[in-house]
């Protein structure tokens, strides 16, 4: 994008904005399948998980998205064959808004199920979330939403357990969680899912306010000990504990300790293309 064009898109932007209009729609491909999307919901940077997700998928036919946003790993996982109900849970209506349009719009919101709420520890309660718009990294923090912070913007939305949404639409096979610092909350209200042994976790662990990385990783340690799960980091596939805790953002496969670990993820790495995956396992 040339500078021109950028100050163009940039002007353009602020005017919707400023007058609360949603993106404008746009033509994208994944994986050679051609969508219909509103701008931001397929970002040409594919996703640093996006192969691992797809990978997932393809052995779930149940999927809970926790921190849905608007869509774009619901759309990823979609690609999975067999696949035959994704649930996306966000608190942010704007956003849960967009991604069922987007779902509407490219013909797949009959797989969907969406639910507007903030995964947590207890049903029916009431925390404030800190997001600007549909903001991607909206947070019950507002250390980890820092644009939303700055401008004091906020919203209260209800709270549900994962548990409470698994009796209402079935246990799932795979369930990912990026919900910028409070994973662990979404686990603790997910124990009588694991306590079935069939579901399969991807975790986005960011850094948790008032904890150092290393402390945060030892409360997902003590939830998959308490449960009889195992957690694994994706890109080195090294159990945890781990020796050498990276003081950054990183991926967990949380999974019954029983379960091998997939010899099929060994061979995907970070940022991987979603092309290096076969739709057929």
């Amino acid at each position: 994008m040339d500078t021109r064009t950028s100050l163009l898109h940039k002007a353009q932007t602020a005017y919707r904005l400023l007058l609360r209009l949603p993106p404008p729609l746009v033509d994208v491909t994944l994986l050679g399948r051609p969508l219909r999307v509103r701008e931001g919901a397929v970002i040409s940077e594919i996703e640093s998980d996006a192969a691992w997700l797809l990978a997932c998928a393809l052995r779930a036919e149940m999927v809970f998205d926790v921190g849905s946003n608007v869509g774009q790993a619901a759309l990823i996982m979609l690609l999975s064959p067999s696949v035959r109900q994704i649930t996306l849970i966000d608190p942010n209506p704007a956003a849960l808004a967009i991604a069922a349009e987007n779902l509407i719009l490219n013909h797949l919101i009959q797989y969907a199920r969406l639910v507007c709420t903030f995964a947590d520890t207890a049903d029916d309660q009431q925390v404030t979330l800190w997001t600007t718009g549909t903001g991607s990294a909206g947070s019950v923090y507002n250390e980890r939403a820092h644009t939303a912070a700055k401008r004091n913007e906020s919203m209260q939305v209800p709270t549900s357990t994962l548990d409470t949404l698994a009796a209402q639409f079935g246990v799932p096979d795979f369930i990912k969680i990026d919900i910028e610092g409070a994973e662990v909350r979404a686990l603790e209200g997910a124990r009588t899912i694991a306590s079935h042994a069939k579901s399969r976790f991807l975790v986005e662990m960011h850094a948790l306010p008032g904890k150092t990385m290393a402390q945060h990783y030892a409360m997902v340690n003590a939830w998959t000990d308490s449960v009889g799960y195992a957690a694994y980091h994706l890109r080195t596939h090294e159990r945890l504990p781990l020796a050498d805790v990276p003081e950054k953002r990183l991926h967990l496969l949380l999974q019954p300790i029983a379960w091998a670990y997939p010899e099929w993820l060994k061979v995907i790495a970070s940022r991987a293309p979603l092309e290096s995956i076969s739709l057929t396992v």
